[in-house]
């Protein structure tokens, strides 16, 4: 049988991610359905964000809203720690970067997405730091010497160019924000799914894509 390929395009510091992420999860255990994860760089380059009360002001109260909608969890750490303190600039690049890395390296870029967006949401730590994203890897089975090498080699010009190739594809499943989502059943050809309609329901998002790969 022919796999359908799932294209899920995710951003690390993008709270519907977060909110996403059971639904994802739950996507990656469905027969002939083969999951590919896309970073779009949403605070990448000359629109990384440094943290101030105005950020605050501005993504507590969706963050309350995602929490409600998706029972996903978020820690004091996160609210009373990460987003008061001035000194962090959240850049979309290295966890991006981390996230292709772990894909390269035995297919574990679902897991480090889930780890990194886990160290941010919950225990407030700055994801855009090497030193993070190694000990996230290694805390999930990655060899970290391997995992630095590529993490290296990939940062900076090449998860630019996967940023671009993602915005392209995110036009291609009419997607208008992160995540977007879109079933590729023949090769090219792109189905737009309503992600959004299964927050806080991954038993619901994964029969609707059972009935509609099959």
């Amino acid at each position: 049988m022919t796999r359908s390929v799932l294209h899920y395009i995710v951003e690390p510091y993008c709270g519907w991610t977060y909110a996403a992420l059971p639904l994802l999860n739950a996507s990656k255990n469905i027969e002939n359905l083969e999951v590919r994860l896309h970073c779009g760089g949403m605070l990448a380059a000359g629109r990384r964000k440094k943290v101030s009360e105005a950020w605050r002001s501005y993504v507590i109260p969706q963050d309350q809203r995602i929490a409600q909608l998706s029972d996903q969890q978020f820690g004091k750490d996160y609210f009373d720690g990460l987003l008061r303190n001035t000194q962090v600039v959240f850049d979309s690049e290295p966890p991006s970067a981390a996230i292709l890395a772990a894909e390269s390296l035995g297919g574990c870029g679902l897991k480090l997405l889930n780890a990194i967006q886990q160290a941010h949401y919950v225990s407030g730590l700055d994801i855009s730091q090497e030193s993070t994203l190694l000990a996230l890897a290694g805390n999930i089975g990655i060899n970290e010497i391997a995992f630095a090498k590529t993490f290296r080699v990939l940062l900076g010009l090449n998860t630019h160019k996967h940023f671009h190739a993602s915005m392209q594809l995110m036009e291609k499943v009419q997607g208008n924000g992160f995540p977007s989502v879109g079933l590729e059943a023949d090769q090219g050809c792109f189905k737009p799914l309503p992600l959004n309609q299964f927050y806080g329901q991954p038993k619901e998002w994964q029969r609707y894509l059972i009935n509609n790969t099959l």
